[in-house]
């Protein structure tokens, strides 16, 4: 499966690629001059990654439609909540992927959320992929995937979006494959907000990031209307491959 997911890396037109394991000192995508550079240190608080796990409660519509979920702290530590898609978490602690999970997995404000799915064992594939779902990360919180293979396609948003500062870790062996279909607005980690905003990357895992649109891999949407953040690199390491215009990390002009 790895031959395979390195030849589709290296396979493709108008593609930049990049591996690097970062260690320190750290790399930052600044965004006031839209360069690489040396960085220091970003701190964020947010809740104890270690703190038990949640049970929710949902809302449903006047057809009795699940319109939203809330998963708050309750149980034994060291349990681990199930998500399906669709879920906002108001508290930190550690959570595992159902098979088949899909949608919008939104991670509240100042929330430290482990996410971990089942793809990979030791490094080794397990034929488990995860279609449509997506993250939305509120300001000041951290989101961490640990074995997580996400498979998009043509998407209406961002595979990861950042709607503020926060951090971004891996652990384990991670891939997000096949963004954007040929020309969609939208990549794989979105850090917009221009340079109020900065997200932290880092953990001692891997991510594999394929996008085939004219949004970053890692940074802004298409479109000047959507200014990149400041990027930081503080650990992992990071496979990215982007085909069509937009840049592999950084701004879209």
């Amino acid at each position: 499966m790895k031959d395979s997911l390195f030849k589709k890396f290296l396979s493709g037109f108008i593609a930049v690629y990049m591996v690097f394991t970062c260690n320190m000192p750290m790399l930052a995508y600044a965004a006031d001059n839209d360069s690489l550079q040396a960085a220091t240190s970003v701190q964020l608080d947010g809740a104890d990654p270690n703190a038990p796990p949640a049970t929710g409660n949902e809302s449903t519509d006047a057809n009795g439609e699940v319109t939203s979920k809330s998963l708050q702290l309750v149980g034994q530590e060291g349990e681990s909540n199930v998500l399906n898609g669709g879920e906002t978490l108001s508290t930190g602690g550690t959570y595992s992927l159902a098979s088949g999970a899909k949608g919008t997995i939104t991670i509240d404000e100042e929330v430290n959320a482990i996410v971990e799915g089942s793809s990979f064992v030791d490094g080794a594939y397990q034929d488990v992929k995860y279609d449509g779902l997506y993250f939305v990360v509120r300001d000041g919180s951290t989101l961490t995937l640990k074995n997580v293979y996400i498979n998009n396609g043509a998407t209406t948003q961002p595979a990861i979006d950042f709607q503020g500062s926060g951090a971004f870790n891996v652990e384990g062996t991670n891939i997000v494959d096949a963004i954007g279909n040929g020309g969609s607005t939208y990549g794989v980690v979105r850090v917009g907000g221009g340079a109020a905003n900065t997200v932290t990357f880092g953990g001692a895992g891997i991510l594999y990031a394929y996008k085939d649109s004219g949004a970053a891999c890692i940074g802004s949407n298409r479109g000047s209307d959507d200014p990149c953040g400041n990027i930081v690199f503080n650990g992992g390491t990071w496979n990215l491959k982007g085909t069509r215009t937009g840049p592999v990390i950084g701004n879209d002009m």
